[in-house]
């Protein structure tokens, strides 16, 4: 999974570049400005985006107008994170089951928002999903506690 972050920090802006791979189990910090790659042990089973069968379904509301044609059609569900993780509350399209958010729950984290834009059905260059050549120097951290997916939204990331 590659998660790119993009915004503006003090009115600075930033890129926060991750690669998670759980078949290795490596979390990459990747700094492509710098050509500078960091391994972390990575913790934690893949969490496919979509709506688990036990989810339980919230409701169904429009997104924009409500004229003929327009407007979003989309389902929220709710529901436990594996491993008693935590929770979840996601908003996906009524056509495709796209995501558009998803709020998780979880005690050591609190609550973490996590939106759609732009939404992809397929990805455009699957090499994406590998690490750079610069990375494949970078040495695992060894005193680094193992990391999870959560754990990319925490500040000290």
């Amino acid at each position: 999974m590659r998660l790119v972050v993009q915004g503006f920090h003090k009115n600075e802006p930033f890129t926060t570049d991750f690669l998670v791979d759980y078949k290795e189990h490596i979390l990459y910090y990747i700094d492509d400005s710098k050509r500078e790659c960091k391994k972390k042990a990575l913790n934690g089973d893949f969490q496919p985006l979509g709506i688990p069968q036990t989810a339980f379904p919230v409701g169904q509301t429009l997104i924009g107008s409500s004229a003929p044609g327009e407007g979003l059609l989309v389902n929220i569900w709710t529901g436990n994170l594996p491993k008693k993780a935590g929770r979840f509350l996601s908003t996906v399209t009524e056509q495709g089951c796209v995501p558009v958010s998803t709020m998780y729950f979880i005690e050591h984290l609190g609550t973490v928002a996590v939106n759609f834009f732009n939404n992809v059905v397929e990805i455009s260059d699957p090499s994406q999903l590998n690490a750079p050549d610069f990375c494949q120097q970078a040495e695992m951290d060894p005193e680094g506690e193992p990391k999870d997916f959560f754990s990319l939204f925490s500040k000290d990331n």
